[in-house]
């Protein structure tokens, strides 16, 4: 028997991730459940607070809240690739910074849309909203103070810590205007021999 069709003990599957509880797996469980919410039917709310949230903190009934919008991921658990031991860590909070930090590129609506129950109150919301944007907005404007020129349109920029502003390009022009022409002026006949 040659060495390479024995199990290699190096690429063995993660401890958190046991079999039937891969994505495929869960993409399954999403197309076939009807109810993985717990909503029973009843449509989404829009008011459901912090002080809501952190009520349901068990593994067996866990929410969570990733970007204004509130989550009950207690089904999804054992399904995440990290293991659930890391999510029950956000289980009844806000876990949009853990989140955005680790998968800022997924797809949130593909994996865990259907386990929606619905969206933190506006006053919640929009206090959490402010503090995600004035972090955001320091993050990535600090130390950007010179002006800046954007080499495929030639349009200046010019940044400052608050707000950044783009020079605006001329308007193109009316249709049947004549167009100056870019290699200057030409005589017709040497023109078109010197291009050819």
């Amino acid at each position: 028997m040659n060495d390479s069709t024995l199990p290699n003990p190096r690429r063995s599957r993660p401890a958190s991730l046991r079999p039937g509880f891969a994505l495929h797996d869960w993409m399954n469980l999403l197309r076939r459940a009807k109810d993985l919410s717990g909503r029973r039917g009843a449509p989404l709310r829009h008011d459901v607070t912090l002080t809501e949230v952190s009520e349901h903190a068990m593994t067996h009934d866990g929410w969570m809240v990733l970007h204004g919008k509130v989550y009950n991921i207690a089904p999804y658990l054992m399904y995440h690739p990290g293991g659930s031991a890391i999510l029950e860590k956000c289980l009844g909070k806000d876990g949009t910074k853990l989140f955005e930090k680790y998968h800022a590129w997924v797809n949130i609506e593909n994996l865990i849309g259907p386990l929606l129950i619905g969206y933190l109150s506006k006053g919640e919301r929009k206090e959490n909203e402010d503090d995600d944007e004035a972090k955001v907005g320091a993050k990535y404007l600090d130390g950007c103070n010179d002006d800046i020129v954007l080499p495929s349109t030639g349009v200046a920029a010019s940044t400052s810590s608050s707000s950044t502003e783009f020079d605006m390009p001329k308007p193109r022009p009316a249709k049947g205007a004549e167009i100056p022409s870019l290699l200057g002026k030409l005589d017709d006949d040497e023109g078109e021999h010197n291009l050819l």
